[in-house]
């Protein structure tokens, strides 16, 4: 699967500004968790649509034209959170994948993200400094109690994408 625009257009929109990563998915096919058939979303203020579709043991995510850029996963952690984990070549065509927390909140249709952007301060047991603000995450318990707290918290999440269609 190529990626075909910024990686903006899909959920971890700031992953330049640092991301969580791990060496080995977090997510296989026997975790994977469907919410819907599809959903369509967009970034705050932006025109642009991307659509993650259930294929198979994953969704595959399109951008407007129709592109697949991605494969994207998701872990049900109860309440409405969700582990997410996307894969897809970055712009040099090395193989990534990224990661988040999001909040699923169908009443009003938003998905707001949490622990997307990663920040050396956060480097500890478990999450690993890999350099350039990316922390690679060895231990996914110590990464999901960090973003619970910060949801418990009622910290800002790092984006609030707009469902603008689900099945």
């Amino acid at each position: 699967m190529r990626l075909l625009r910024s990686l903006s257009v899909i959920l971890f929109a700031q992953w330049l500004a640092g991301c969580f990563i791990s060496e080995a998915p977090l997510i296989g096919p026997q975790d994977a968790a469907f919410p819907f058939e599809t959903i369509t979303y967009r970034e705050p203020g932006s025109p642009i649509e991307t659509t993650l579709t259930h294929e198979g043991d994953a969704y595959l995510v399109r951008s407007s034209d129709s592109s697949e850029i991605a494969q994207m996963r998701f872990r049900d952690l109860g309440d409405n959170l969700y582990l997410a984990q996307i894969t897809g070549e970055d712009r040099n065509g090395k193989l990534s994948t990224l990661y988040g927390v999001v909040r699923l909140n169908r009443g009003d249709m938003t998905a707001a993200t949490y622990m997307a952007v990663g920040r050396d301060s956060l480097a500890q047991e478990g999450l690993r400094d890999c350099g350039d603000g990316i922390l690679c995450i060895d231990d996914v318990d110590v990464y999901l109690k960090l973003a619970k707290a910060r949801i418990a918290a009622n910290e800002e999440p790092d984006t609030v994408y707009e469902i603008v269609n689900a099945k």
